[in-house]
């Protein structure tokens, strides 16, 4: 658990989330691990984080949260993501509405990444 403020590694994907339960989740990912994950989906080798490079990872992003959000839907939270905002770049800091946030760091066979979450029920 985290303190509302968040520093960002080199690509970074933000979710909001409305509905029963309301806030965001940030994705936070290294620069190596983005590149290596679009030439999986992709086939294409690539350098930098470009604007295709950018759109793959808003959707995996959008990939990951819409299935929380169906698991969530099984347990009676009815919720929807809104259009994600990528940030591209070292030590951006964000601010997460919430007092709470979790943070999970996840290791995969290509790389470690972050999610931060941070919802609240709706009053």
């Amino acid at each position: 658990m985290l303190n509302n403020g968040y520093q960002s590694n080199e690509a970074s994907v933000i979710l909001g989330v409305t509905g029963d339960l309301k806030g965001t989740i940030l994705f936070n990912f290294p620069k190596t691990m983005v590149l290596e994950m679009v030439k999986i989906m992709s086939g294409m080798e690539m350098e930098q984080i470009d604007s295709f490079v950018s759109s793959a990872i808003g959707e995996i992003a959008n990939i990951i949260g819409g299935n929380a959000l169906t698991i969530l839907s099984s347990n009676n939270y009815n919720c929807d993501i809104v259009t994600p905002q990528i940030f591209v770049g070292e030590y951006k800091s964000f601010y997460m509405p919430n007092e709470i946030v979790f943070l999970l760091p996840l290791t995969t066979s290509i790389g470690e990444f972050e999610i931060a979450i941070s919802l609240k029920e709706k009053a």
